[in-house]
């Protein structure tokens, strides 16, 4: 899994290889076109996606 950000909030997930989208633990998908995934990583800020993983969830 790898991180991504959309509007200053960073999210735990997947980045799909075929159109872009990403997908979060917290189990919201964004387009392409509004996340970017930093060069340093510096931990998840998304409340829901911490309370997933924490949780055991898994994508």
């Amino acid at each position: 899994m790898t991180e991504f950000m959309h509007e200053h909030v960073m999210h735990k997930g997947k980045r799909s290889s075929w159109d872009g989208r990403g997908f979060s633990l917290c189990g919201k998908t964004f387009a392409a076109s509004t996340i970017w995934e930093p060069f340093f990583y510096g931990g998840v800020t998304c409340e829901d996606c911490k309370a997933a993983k924490k949780a055991g969830k898994t994508l």
